[in-house]
C-alpha cells in the first residue's frame, strides 16, 4: 500500500465528510446531535448533495463531470459550514460538555468493538482490489463509461446496440465513484471501495443515534453491538460495505430520512436533511422508490395525527414532510428525465411488465412460497447473520413493544417495505429461487435502520420493564388526611 492511496483515499473522505459536517453546522435540527450522531449523518449528507449536485448540473446544466465540478459540488456546504461555526465561535453558542460521568467497561468494549470492526473493512478496502460481481458488472462500469463521457447522458447508454448492464439503474453512486477519484486525482479502485466501507460505520452510527432517540441509551449500545456480531454486512462483497453495491448505502440514506422525519419536534431543517437522504435513496436503486414512499407517507400521517389532536408539534412535522416531499419530487423529475432517452435492456424490466392484473395473480401463486426455504437457510445461517435471527425473534416474543403506538407502528410499516418488494419480485420472475438467493439479504440489510429501531425498544422493555398499573388494595383503617393517626 502505497502513501499515494493514502492521500487519495484521504482526500476523498475529507471531500464527502467536510461537505456533510458543513450541512450539519448550517441545520439547526442537529444542533443537539451528539458528536456520533452528527459523524454519522455527515458521511451520508456529504455524498447524498455531491452525489445530488454533479446528477443535476451534468444533465440539466451540460456541465462537464470533471475535478472543478467535483469542488464546486463541494464549496457552498464548506463554506456555508465555516460561516456557521465561525458565528457560533463569536457568539460563544457552543454548547458546554455535559458533566462526565464513569462509563461501564462494556460501553468502553463496544465502542472499541465498532473501531476494530470499521478499521478491518478500511484496512481491506485499502489492500485489496473489488471483488464483488454487480459492483464490477453494474455500478463501477457505469461510473467507468459516465466519467469516460464526462456526461450521465453518456453516448453508450442511450445507444440501443451497447452491452450494459442495466443502463438505467440510478447514478448516484457511480457519481460517488466519481467524485472520489477526481478529488483524489487517481484511477485506483481501492479509494473507491473506501467510500463504500465508510458506509458501515456510518450505518453503526445510524442505528445508535436512533436507538437513544427512541429508546434510550442503554438500549441504544446493545442494538449496536447486535449489528456488529452480524458477520456479512461489513465484510461480504456481495451488498456488505467490502463491495461496491448500493444496498448498504440505500439502507444508510432510507434510515437516515426516515430518522429525521420521525423526530418528536422536526424543524424546516430536518426536513431539508431528510429530503436530501431521500432524494439520495430515489436515485440510489430502483428499490428506492417504494422506500421513500413509505417514508413521506409515514411523516404525513404522523403530522395529520398531530394536527387532529392540536399537538403543538403537527405544524412542524407537516413543514418538514412538505419540504422533503418537494426534494424528493425534484429528485423523481430528475430520475424520469434522465431515463427518458435510454431505452431498457439487459434488464428484468419489473417496472416495465408490471400490471395490477399480474401482480394480483402472481401474487396468490405458489411461487413466491418457494423461496422459503432458502429464506430461512440464510437468515439461519451463522456466517451471514450470526446469531441474530435466532435470537431476536425471542426478543420480540419476552418483550414485543407496543405495535399501536408510535413510533413502534411507525417503524414496522418501514422495516416491511422492503420485505414487501421483495415478495412481489419473486412472484414476477420465473426463478424466484435463484433471486431469493442472491437477492434477500440485501433487502433485509434496506430496511435495517427501522429493524434495528424495532430491537431498540424490544431490549428497553427488557432492561427498564414497564411498572404494572396495581390496584391499591384498600385499607381496613381509615386513615385522616395528614396520615398522622387519629385525634389525641
Amino acid at each position: 500500500m502505497t502513501a499515494e492511496i493514502w492521500t487519495g483515499a484521504l482526500a476523498a473522505v475529507s471531500l464527502f465528510l467536510g461537505a456533510g459536517l458543513g450541512l450539519t453546522l448550517c441545520l439547526p435540527g442537529f444542533a443537539k446531535t451528539g458528536l456520533a450522531g452528527r459523524l454519522g449523518f455527515a458521511w451520508l449528507l456529504g455524498v447524498a448533495w455531491i452525489g445530488l449536485f454533479l446528477y443535476a448540473a451534468s444533465h440539466f446544466a451540460h456541465v462537464p463531470l470533471d475535478g472543478p465540478l467535483v469542488f464546486l459540488a463541494a464549496f457552498p456546504p464548506l463554506a456555508a459550514g465555516l460561516v456557521a461555526a465561525l458565528r457560533l465561535l463569536v457568539l460563544r453558542r457552543w454548547r458546554a460538555p455535559a458533566p462526565r460521568t464513569a462509563r461501564p467497561l462494556w460501553t468502553l468494549a463496544l465502542s472499541l468493538l465498532a473501531v476494530l470492526v470499521s478499521a478491518a473493512v478500511l484496512g481491506d478496502a485499502l489492500t485489496r482490489p473489488l471483488e464483488d460481481w454487480d459492483g464490477r458488472m453494474t455500478w463501477t462500469a457505469q461510473a467507468m463509461f459516465v466519467r469516460d463521457a464526462g456526461t450521465v447522458d453518456a453516448g453508450v447508454l442511450r445507444f440501443p446496440k451497447s452491452f450494459i448492464s442495466h443502463p438505467r439503474y440510478p447514478l448516484l453512486m457511480p457519481l460517488a465513484q466519481i467524485a472520489a477519484l477526481e478529488a483524489a486525482g487517481s484511477d485506483d479502485e481501492r479509494i473507491v471501495r473506501v467510500v463504500y466501507a465508510l458506509f458501515f460505520p456510518a450505518l453503526v452510527l445510524l442505528v445508535l443515534e436512533a436507538g437513544r432517540r427512541w429508546a434510550g441509551s442503554r438500549a441504544a449500545l446493545l442494538t449496536a453491538l447486535a449489528l456488529l456480531t452480524i458477520p456479512w454486512i461489513p465484510f461480504d462483497p456481495e451488498g456488505g460495505a467490502a463491495g461496491a453495491y448500493s444496498d448498504l448505502p440505500l439502507a444508510c440514506f432510507f434510515g437516515g430520512g426516515l430518522l429525521l422525519l420521525l423526530r418528536g419536534r422536526p424543524r424546516a431543517s430536518d426536513g431539508v436533511a431528510a429530503g436530501l437522504l431521500l432524494a439520495a435513496a430515489l436515485l440510489t436503486k430502483n428499490e428506492g422508490l417504494p422506500e421513500v414512499l413509505i417514508a413521506l407517507a409515514l411523516a404525513a400521517l404522523s403530522a395529520g395525527l398531530a394536527l387532529l389532536r392540536r399537538r403543538r408539534s403537527g405544524r412542524s412535522r407537516a413543514l418538514a414532510a412538505a419540504l422533503a416531499g418537494l426534494l424528493c419530487l425534484a429528485a423523481l423529475g430528475l430520475l424520469v428525465s434522465w431515463r427518458s432517452a435510454i431505452p431498457n435492456r439487459y434488464d428484468e424490466s419489473y417496472f416495465e411488465t408490471f400490471s395490477i392484473a399480474s401482480y394480483a395473480r402472481n401474487l396468490a401463486s405458489p411461487r413466491p412460497f418457494t423461496t422459503i426455504p432458502v429464506i430461512a437457510r440464510r437468515m439461519l445461517n451463522p456466517r451471514l447473520w450470526g446469531l441474530f435471527w435466532w435470537l431476536a425473534p425471542v426478543l420480540f416474543v419476552a418483550a414485543a413493544p407496543r405495535f399501536r403506538r408510535p413510533p413502534t407502528a411507525y417503524l414496522a410499516a418501514a422495516a416491511a417495505v422492503p420485505l414487501l418488494a421483495a415478495w412481489s419480485a419473486y412472484a414476477q420472475v420465473p426463478s424466484a429461487v435463484y433471486y431469493a438467493t442472491v437477492t434477500w439479504d440485501r433487502l433485509l440489510l434496506q430496511g435495517c435502520v427501522p429493524v434495528f429501531g424495532l430491537l431498540a425498544l424490544g431490549v428497553r422493555r427488557l432492561v427498564h420493564p414497564p411498572a404494572r398499573n396495581l390496584t391499591p388494595v384498600p385499607s381496613p383503617i381509615a386513615l385522616p388526611p395528614s396520615g398522622r393517626g387519629g385525634p389525641r
